[in-house]
């Protein structure tokens, strides 16, 4: 997951409450990790996604995602 930040969508947000998509968020990466058939990794883009994804790394912009995702891949596959 390459993410800049927390799950947003204003009309999602309007209807549901400020709660909706982070609640959902968390939900799914959850069920996710309990399964255990795909592994979930998450960079954040200038924002700390580490609340969001048990396994997370924030880097500085855009241009160190190159290497962010090669550790990240190296990581999942050892």
């Amino acid at each position: 997951m390459v993410s800049d930040g927390a799950p947003v969508d204003d009309a999602t947000m309007a209807a549901n409450g400020a709660g909706y998509l982070e609640a959902d968020l968390h939900a799914v990466v959850d069920a996710i990790g309990r399964r255990g058939a795909v592994q979930l990794a998450a960079i954040g883009i200038g924002h700390d996604v580490g609340r969001h994804y048990p396994r997370a790394v924030t880097i500085k912009d855009a241009d160190a995602l190159a290497p962010a995702l090669a550790a990240a891949l190296e990581d999942l596959l050892a």
